[in-house]
């Protein structure tokens, strides 16, 4: 299953039901957890690191 914008909402709402209004604080936290997500995606597809196919173009 891929991560998707949907699913990056529902992980800040549940980030802002701890943080509250200092959610805004903890905003790279939030991506820096998404970019696993996805990342765990995309190497279960059997490709490789994105990242690093980008650098190769």
């Amino acid at each position: 299953m891929s991560f998707t914008l949907k699913d990056l909402v529902q992980l800040y709402e549940k980030k802002k039901e701890v943080y509250g209004l200092d959610i805004y604080r903890h905003i790279s936290e939030i991506l820096k957890e998404a970019k696993l997500f996805h990342k765990e995606y995309f190497i279960t597809q059997g490709k490789v690191d994105h990242e690093q196919e980008s650098l190769q173009r």
